[in-house]
């Protein structure tokens, strides 16, 4: 066997779960938005945004589905990360999901959306020193915030990092705007 397929399989078996997209934000938007009543039908839209795996090193996932659901309209971003802990009764490694939903609301994700562009335009105007890094944030609500960062070795391009309750995920700039803002139209 070639080493490449080694190294392939290998990484299947490893990562079986960052190998695809999870559709965690469908189950929380499913299960936690949409009401399911006996003998009754019920009928929601949802709108992908983004679905990545942020690296195989942090073994982070995150999504952000929009959904329309009796006249609203909101996003759900579903963040999962992977941690090894040790079995409390064998204490043996133990390898353990931790998935955290954020819903926000139509003028959360405008606003969002909004001062993405805001930050970019400061960040052109920063220059960071040797060793020193700049963060632009806003703070969608208590749960999220945006921020972008400059150091002096950043180049023109940037990626926008997501803070969701403490956590950092990592998104494409170049991407996010255009999803967020396709969605607001939709």
């Amino acid at each position: 066997m070639s080493k490449w397929l080694v190294l392939c399989l290998s990484a299947a078996i490893v990562f079986p779960g960052c190998m695809e997209s999870r559709y965690i934000t469908e189950q929380y938007i499913k299960t936690s938005i949409e009401e399911h009543a006996p003998e009754s039908l019920s009928t929601i839209r949802t709108y992908t945004i983004y679905r990545g795996i942020q690296t195989t090193a942090t073994s982070r996932y995150v999504e952000l589905t929009g959904y329309k659901y009796k006249g609203r309209k909101g996003l759900v971003i579903g963040a999962d990360r992977y941690y090894r802990t040790t079995a409390r009764m064998t204490g043996y490694p133990v390898d353990v999901a931790a998935i955290t939903y954020v819903e926000l609301t139509e003028a959360e994700t405008r606003a969002m959306l909004e001062n993405i562009s805001v930050i970019r335009s400061e960040l052109k105007g920063d220059k960071a020193l040797m060793n020193e890094e700049v963060y632009h944030d806003y703070a969608v609500n208590g749960d999220v915030f945006i921020s972008v960062r400059r150091s002096a070795s950043t180049s023109g391009s940037y990626s926008v990092y997501l803070w969701i309750r403490g956590e950092k995920y990592t998104l494409p700039a170049s991407t996010l705007p255009k999803q967020l803002k396709r969605f607001l139209d939709y």
